[in-house]
């Protein structure tokens, strides 16, 4: 048995790893585990293509401060992370464009209301509508009712629910916008329409693989700070006495002083369960659902390019695609469909199959892709249904010194990195609250 750390951070995802740096920062010694062999959690780096690609295709925005403040406390400057472009929205079917339309970058309330204003797809009528209708559209509702529903009680038109707001709730949320949360959407649309800065709408893409963008500088840098970071080793088993917590490990034991639970809920579900004090909050946490996200990765010669970074489509398996070439991927294009639906039961080579069809109807000038890759991440996110906030806990637990961190906790967000992060600092936070008892025999 050691005592080599005062804090555990159980999860090397980027809740673990923001509760680790910020607890670092403050100059509590810290120690850091995860089952997998490299960190980054469900949103690390995957081999694909003869290249290292993402398990999922990630899309940050400029009102993503959490993320960007972590980057800078490591020593990473932000355009190291991300290549930050204008906010741009397109969505095509067969018959062409649809729906298109453009920010300034660094837009600001005047940016993005001409960005609407002058969209191409909608009539003058729709937009009039939207403009009208937008305070309404910015306030949460008072009880919880599915995106879908809210759209149309604010008076969003038709057409710019279909080739607006429902793929941006999917994209988002993760979630049907028939089944999604419309606090939690109305969340996302304040932090990016509605902001006080400029610029926070504006997109941002991973300038690298994700692990190589935040995850290994960080594990790095704990590292170089005397942090003991164990990859590849599960915590089996968690226990108290009151006063410590012993994790176990398949290798050995460790006494520590606090823990922060930085995992999934049903991993979380199953690590606290045997403690009695949280075995009802641990069966409301293997309540929580989850959505799966495929990522398909197509190769193709290195001077194919798409017309936008991001493109959307519509009426499609397909919901978008994502030029790799701002992160030196020149010739990889990564189609996203999020949510479940029935392109889950289809085999690889029959999702493979259905995408490229679909890009070759819909985006007819690029070639037939040479070689392809599908990356399913079966549980992505929580599902973000109505109602989900009510089972999403606070960092605090019933026991002193144990708290959670992830994007499923009450981080008020959709399960994003910006969510993630929050929480994990959220969660450093709380130790350092009673931090005499954390550090007691420092």
């Amino acid at each position: 048995m050691t005592d080599s750390g005062r804090v555990a951070v159980i999860g090397a995802g980027w809740a673990g790893i923001a509760a680790a740096v910020s607890l670092v920062e403050r100059g509590i010694p810290t120690i850091l585990f995860d089952a997998a062999p490299q960190p980054g959690g469900r949103a690390r780096t995957a081999p694909a293509l003869g290249i290292e690609v993402d398990n999922g295709q990630h899309i940050a925005i400029g009102a993503y401060t959490a993320v960007l403040d972590l980057a800078r406390s490591i020593g990473l400057a932000p355009e190291r992370v991300f290549v930050r472009i204008a906010l741009t929205l397109q969505q095509r079917d067969a018959t062409g464009i649809l729906l298109s339309l453009r920010a300034p970058k660094d837009a600001g309330q005047v940016g993005l209301a001409f960005a609407f204003a002058t969209a191409r797809g909608l009539s003058a009528g729709q937009k009039l509508k939207m403009a009208r209708n937008w305070p309404r559209l910015l306030n949460a509702p008072a009880t919880d009712i599915s995106v879908s529903e809210f759209l149309r009680a604010v008076g969003q038109p038709e057409r710019a629910i279909k080739l607006l707001w429902d793929p941006l709730c999917i994209a988002t949320l993760n979630t049907a916008p028939d089944r999604a949360s419309a606090q939690l959407f109305v969340r996302v649309l304040k932090e990016s329409f509605d902001a006080a800065c400029s610029g926070a709408a504006d997109l941002m893409l991973p300038a690298c693989d994700l692990g190589a963008a935040l995850p290994q500088p960080a594990v790095a840098w704990l590292h170089d700070r005397g942090v003991a970071v164990h990859l590849g080793e599960r915590i089996t088993g968690l226990e108290t006495d009151g006063r410590r917590f012993k994790l176990a490990t398949g290798r050995r034991e460790y006494e520590v002083r606090s823990v922060v639970v930085a995992v999934p809920p049903d991993s979380c579900a199953r690590l606290i369960e045997g403690i009695p004090a949280l075995a009802s909050v641990a069966a409301t946490y293997a309540r929580i659902g989850t959505q799966p996200i495929c990522t398909v990765y197509l190769r193709y010669p290195p001077e194919v390019a798409l017309p936008f970074p991001v493109l959307g489509l519509t009426g499609t398996t397909t919901q978008w695609l994502v030029d790799r070439r701002t992160c030196a991927q020149d010739g990889v294009i990564a189609a996203v469909i999020s949510a479940d639906g029935p392109h889950m039961a289809l085999s690889n080579e029959e999702l493979i199959s259905l995408v490229q069809e679909e890009i070759g109807r819909c985006v007819p000038e690029l070639p037939p892709a040479s070689d392809a890759r599908v990356i399913r991440e079966k549980r992505a996110t929580f599902d973000a249904v109505v109602g989900i906030e009510a089972l999403r806990p606070a960092a605090a637990t019933a026991v002193p010194g144990l708290v959670l961190a992830g994007d499923w906790t009450a981080t008020g967000l959709p399960a994003t990195l910006e969510g993630a992060v929050r929480s994990g600092r959220t969660a450093a936070e709380m130790l350092l609250q009673i931090k005499p008892t954390v550090g007691a025999d420092l």
